[in-house]
């Protein structure tokens, strides 16, 4: 729990998994019904990880509910069925409400650099 402060007067909990989450559909796919079906109630949800083939974090602005065409770790392709249970409520394109111009920087003034040599 990070504690209240003068300028963010709310705590905030930071909820994290027990395990690493695979980059695989069928991972995701059952572990994100379970993380939502509990009692909490989330204000704000933040998902982060590291795509397959990549060495960094991407600050991503939108997600997509169709149209997946990248394989994951596993070399699949969402399952239709698997989706099926909360597909219609979700919208075919959900854009952050953050302010990702104002996050940004600070997040990346404090990132370790990485020597290229």
């Amino acid at each position: 729990m990070l504690p209240a402060t003068p300028v963010h007067p709310s705590r905030i909990r930071i909820v994290v998994p027990p395990e690493p989450v695979t980059v695989a559909y069928d991972a995701v796919d059952e572990l994100v019904p379970e993380l939502y079906s509990g009692v909490a109630r989330y204000d704000a949800v933040v998902h982060i990880g590291v795509a397959p083939n990549h060495t960094h974090y991407a600050l991503e602005t939108t997600a997509h509910r169709d149209g997946y065409v990248t394989r994951d770790v596993n070399g699949q392709l969402p399952r239709a069925s698997v989706q099926a249970p909360f597909r219609d409520e979700c919208p075919a394109e959900l854009q952050t409400p953050a302010r990702i111009q104002d996050i940004w920087p600070r997040w990346s003034g404090v990132l370790p650099v990485r020597s290229t040599g």
